[in-house]
């Protein structure tokens, strides 16, 4: 995912990067918008440079139902190269798009560890893109992240869901890229909250302490859960409206987790449906190979 704080959704202060100017919005501007009418869904795809995977990105979102949406291309990729690439794409292939370009520095897992820079980042950037990019009039909201492959039903399976009115948002089975679990296994970005209260040295109750509990990995099945990734995501803009982006609840770091928290909090479902199971793309540091879990 292009804003990581999906794996361990907690904070940490490891890495290479320590410290990270504030988010200036003034550094966000449109560089071009077509519009057209009947278009009921936005979907969102933040970028930040990953060339290796555009083509997979590009496949993904014309499964996707892009003759009903207004598309929001977010370029953070502080490249020309790649930013020509996507004005290219968007001029070429969309009927209804808006291309902004996000010339703060990008900070991503590639370039650190640092968890809770990178949280504050994503949280940042999801925070301008949906409560003040995005049309919430429109229906619903998809997020396609440029790591993504996405199956060509997965549309078709998110939808379906969403037609139980008590889902909020839904999400198919993305594998996380990077780290293993203590038995050496990769796993799904998916979790459960718990909150367990603590009582201070005087008697009083301090605030809960949110845990996130990682969900093992399922081939089939559509649950309710806490939270999980935006690799691909559909919500209701409703919900975004009524509780806005880029919150941050306790020590839980990463804005796809803290959305969950938030939409479960506010009365909503989560659904996950494990038969959709999307491609992760990334580089191997080593050889510099695509591969995909």
């Amino acid at each position: 995912m292009p804003y990581g704080g999906g794996q361990s959704g907690m904070g940490g202060t490891s890495g290479m990067i320590l410290s990270l100017p504030e988010h200036n919005e003034e550094l966000v501007t449109v560089v071009r918008e077509k519009k057209a009418r009947n278009r009921d869904i936005n979907i969102v795809s933040p970028f930040a440079g990953k060339s290796f995977c555009f083509r997979d990105w590009a496949k993904s979102l014309k499964a996707m139902p892009v003759d009903r949406a207004h598309v929001l291309v977010y370029d953070n990729s502080n490249s020309k190269t790649f930013g020509r690439k996507l004005d290219e794409f968007c001029k070429k292939e969309l009927a209804a798009y808006t291309l902004c370009r996000d010339t703060n520095p990008h900070l991503t897992m590639e370039f650190s560890n640092n968890w809770t820079a990178i949280g504050k980042r994503c949280r940042a950037v999801y925070g301008i893109i949906y409560n003040e990019l995005v049309d919430q009039k429109r229906t619903w909201c998809l997020n396609l992240e440029d790591d993504i492959g996405a199956p060509n039903d997965s549309w078709e399976k998110l939808s379906f869901i969403m037609k139980d009115e008590s889902v909020g948002t839904a999400i198919g089975k993305c594998i996380d890229r990077r780290g293993l679990n203590d038995r050496g296994v990769r796993l799904p970005i998916a979790v459960n909250f718990t909150r367990t209260q603590t009582i201070g040295p005087t008697g009083i109750k301090a605030e809960p302490r949110i845990e996130l509990e990682h969900i093992p990995e399922k081939d089939y099945g559509v649950e309710a859960i806490g939270g999980g990734h935006m690799g691909l995501w559909l919500t209701r803009t409703e919900a975004i409206r009524s509780l806005g982006m880029g919150h941050q609840f306790g020590e839980i770091v990463g804005n796809d987790m803290n959305w969950g928290y938030a939409i479960n909090e506010a009365g909503w479902k989560f659904a996950h449906d494990w038969s959709i199971h999307m491609k992760h793309y990334y580089k191997d540091k080593q050889s510099g190979k695509k591969l995909s879990c």
